[in-house]
């Protein structure tokens, strides 16, 4: 024990000893360039003064001493700089030599740089390194919707029919997007899977009830506590061609990095997909006891579906639209879902 705190000690000595030469050296160097500075100041006032002193004894024109005074300032800053430069490279040497010291061993990559005849290791993060090349051709993106569902019925939509704020649609998916050109990120085709709830919350204590072939809005028997909520659940494969308005960057050495999700996206296309399940919950009081009820079944509702569908989006957020193309139920014109709200590709 006796041995290890020992040890502990002379660790702690090692780097405090180090921290401090490090900052001793810093501090060295940055008053080698204050001084110099400051010489180069003092003699450039005292040449001012000169200068002032001839105007006024008339031995020079008042654009005469400006001319000087320039070519003066101009002749001090090219000595300051000339003086200095290696030593402000040696600051930076030594700054980023320690600093690349203490996070060389965590998730970077490193390239080797020159700097005054010295080798210097800079290191950048993974993050960074991604910046300075282009992306796959393929990426895949997490796609997140919410809004609001309703219908449409006859072609016209009956505000009377559902709750507009209170139904609404939840869709989680995983998407693949290929960019069409290796060159350029404009145009995409974008396809992958969901997973689709579409709501609707009729309105007036009314309810959905399937008459054999038939499924309509009839008023419920209870005195529903809420409205009820007719859920159904898709699993849907959208398809869009994105244009993808990002410009393209260039690196230092003049090649061209693709990156896509950068500034205005727009996608169109559509999806298909099939039927999981429906389900009606209602909410009603039954002998002074809260009952909450799902039933369950086809209700008539198509096994398929599919539609149209499009997003205009900056980055990663945007304005997205649905509207089926064929009824909600067999045998029936109408109603036909539609649904608008706010999607997330998380890229």
């Amino acid at each position: 024990m006796q041995k290890f705190i020992t040890l502990l000690l002379l660790i702690m000595a090692g780097v405090t000893s180090y921290a401090q030469t490090i900052e001793e050296r810093i501090k060295e160097i940055s008053d080698h360039i204050t001084l110099i500075t400051l010489q180069e100041k003092e003699l450039l006032k005292d040449q001012f003064n000169d200068i002032d002193e001839q105007l006024i004894n008339g031995q020079i024109d008042a654009q005469e001493a400006e001319r000087r005074k320039e070519e003066a300032a101009r002749v001090s800053a090219q000595v300051i700089d000339r003086q200095t430069q290696a030593l402000i490279g040696e600051l930076q040497y030594v700054i980023l030599e320690h600093t690349n010291e203490q996070i060389l061993e965590s998730n970077a990559i490193a390239d080797t740089i020159e700097i005054h005849g010295k080798k210097l290791t800079l290191v950048m993060s993974k993050d960074e390194r991604k910046e300075l090349k282009s992306e796959k051709r393929t990426t895949s993106q997490l796609v997140l919707a919410y809004g609001l569902n309703n219908h449409i019925v006859d072609g016209q939509y009956q505000s009377s029919d559902l709750h507009a704020w209170r139904s609404r649609f939840t869709e989680i998916g995983i998407t693949l997007k290929t960019r069409l050109s290796p060159n350029s990120s404009l145009l995409n085709f974008k396809y992958g899977f969901s997973l689709v709830y579409n709501n609707a919350r009729p309105t007036d204590n009314r309810i959905f009830v399937s008459d054999g072939n038939l499924t309509t809005l009839q008023q419920s028997s209870q005195d529903l506590t809420r409205p009820a909520r007719f859920r159904n659940f898709y699993i849907n494969m959208p398809l869009h061609l994105e244009f993808d308005f990002s410009r393209p960057t260039y690196n230092s050495e003049g090649e061209k990095i693709i990156r896509s999700q950068r500034s205005w996206r727009v996608g169109v296309g559509g999806y298909a997909g099939v039927l999981v399940n429906s389900a009606q919950f209602l909410h009603y009081n039954e002998d002074g006891n809260r009952v909450r009820l799902a039933e369950r079944g086809d209700f008539n509702v198509r096994p398929f579906n599919y539609g149209v569908s499009m997003y205009i989006a900056r980055r990663d957020l945007g304005l997205y639209f649905k509207q089926d193309l064929q009824s909600l139920f067999e045998n029936q014109s109408s109603p036909t879902n539609f649904s608008i709200g706010l999607r997330a590709d998380l890229h």
